[in-house]
């Protein structure tokens, strides 16, 4: 896998993508059937031009993080609340809201709503 990735400097954060990629393929059984978000921003270059462009330009990673290819879809950092709003046609809650929604999904959210306040625990002041 490191030749795949260009040999990166393993340190952080570049060894985790390469250890994170290999659970992954491995508990998974295939090679790539699911790639994070930060690989796929490492072969785009947002965690730096130099680490992207020592990937071999025809390795499975770089095509499949290519955009509008595969599974390469991840938001520029860059994006503002405004545009993913109106990308999710999304309006009328606050933006911490909707920012739970958007990862979380609006299942998860709907649900936790609907489970009500969360428990009251005593608390053990004694200490």
């Amino acid at each position: 896998m490191r030749a795949e990735f260009g040999y990166p400097i393993m340190v952080t954060p570049y060894s985790q993508f390469v250890g994170v990629q290999g659970a992954l393929n491995v508990i998974i059984g295939e090679r790539y059937t699911e790639i994070t978000d930060e690989v796929i921003q490492y072969a785009m270059g947002i965690w730096g031009e130099e680490e992207s462009s020592s990937m071999d330009p025809m390795s499975e990673i770089k095509s499949l993080a290519a955009p509008g290819q595969g599974v390469g879809q991840v938001e520029s950092a860059e994006t503002s609340i405004q545009e993913l709003r109106r990308k999710a046609r999304r309006s009328g809650v606050s933006d911490d809201e909707f920012l739970l929604r958007y990862f979380a999904g609006n299942d998860h959210v709907d649900a936790m709503k609907a489970a009500g306040a969360p428990k009251k625990y005593p608390s053990h002041d004694r200490w």
